[in-house]
């Protein structure tokens, strides 16, 4: 985990205010978690590693909404979650506002970065939509292989008996001309 000072009680006032105000909003159990962890952080190391359990019991809400906060407070940006291994507790760093805005400005130049500014558009249209042409088509049933063999039997019939009753006409069509 990174070394850094930890947050004073008005940056964390500045934490709850500035992700009160975010669209859409914080869910109730991930904000009364990163009120929990910014209250749990140690003032003199900045330390912060509640177990979930113990968050849970505290907050009120279940383990399972504590593990959701969790991966949702991390999605959003509002802290990064450290692990040395599977079974260790969970180390968090919880960003203040100022570092909240640098990683959005960092966020926005990649993109800016990533779009294609002053440049023609690529000619040929990306390859990637014509995947939904190339999926192959599921593998038939057994029920519904027996079905097209009895249609097909079924058709060959019909056509044969036709064939044979306009050849008979046509014969005896043909024939009764000559004569």
């Amino acid at each position: 985990m990174t070394q850094r000072k930890p947050l004073d009680l008005m940056q964390k006032w500045l934490v709850s205010q500035y992700w009160i105000r975010q669209d859409p909003p914080l869910t109730r159990a991930s904000f009364a978690v990163l009120m929990r962890l910014l209250d749990r952080q140690n003032p003199k190391t900045g330390r912060c590693d509640p177990s979930a359990v113990g968050l849970a019991e505290e907050t009120g809400f279940s383990e399972r909404s504590i593990r959701g906060a969790f991966a949702e407070l991390e999605e959003r940006g509002a802290l990064k979650r450290y692990r040395a291994a599977r079974r260790s507790r969970n180390q968090f760093l919880v960003f203040s506002v100022e570092e909240l805005r640098q990683n959005a400005r960092l966020a926005e130049l990649k993109m800016r970065g990533a779009k294609r500014v002053g440049m023609h558009p690529v000619a040929a249209t990306p390859a990637i939509r014509c995947r939904s042409n190339l999926k192959r088509p599921a593998p038939e049933t057994t029920k519904e292989t027996k079905k097209k063999k009895e249609n097909a039997e079924r058709m060959n019939a019909l056509s044969s008996t036709s064939r044979t009753k306009e050849h008979d006409q046509s014969s005896v069509h043909i024939g009764l001309g000559r004569f």
